[in-house]
């Protein structure tokens, strides 16, 4: 169904094992291979298919400026209770968990995070003048790519 499509198809983090996915292997295509993949699990192994809401902050799931996905920001995630998750247990996150939270701590540097209901986009900035020109940018059609080849605002980020 289009909703079971939506849920399983959303490209997030699958864990299975070895052996169904040699029965029934992810699709050669550049677009849907997920859902495609996860729907044939399902048609296969019925209800032993299922989702499991990651309360305990076992996966990290890390947003950039090429996802294709086109995500949206769900909710923003303080260093603090990032710093809570079972995931920041790993060494190198909790060492990136660190080196985000000094970037965030060091003056006159802040994050903008712009979301609408059909995209989201996230720019670092140095100056109020930085803000006003990249968001008069961006409403103009310019993406990050194209602000980056800006050399004034280059020497900000």
């Amino acid at each position: 169904s289009g909703v079971e499509g939506a849920v399983y198809g959303y490209g997030f983090s699958y864990v299975h094992f070895r052996g169904p996915a040699l029965h029934h292997p992810y699709p050669d295509t550049k677009m849907c291979e997920d859902v495609n993949f996860m729907l044939q699990l399902r048609e296969a192994y019925g209800q032993r298919v299922g989702l499991h809401r990651d309360l305990e902050g076992i996966c990290l799931h890390v947003m950039h400026g090429g996802n294709t996905a086109d995500s949206m920001l769900h909710r923003a995630v303080s260093a603090e209770d990032m710093a809570k998750l079972d995931v920041c247990k790993l060494d190198f996150v909790a060492a990136l968990a660190r080196k985000v939270q000094k970037e965030l701590e060091r003056p006159g540097r802040f994050f903008v995070h712009a979301s609408t209901a059909e995209s989201m986009l996230q720019f670092q900035a140095t100056v109020e003048q930085d803000v006003r020109f990249t968001v008069r940018c961006l409403a103009k059609g310019m993406t990050m790519k194209d602000l980056h080849r800006i050399p004034e605002l280059q020497e900000t980020w």
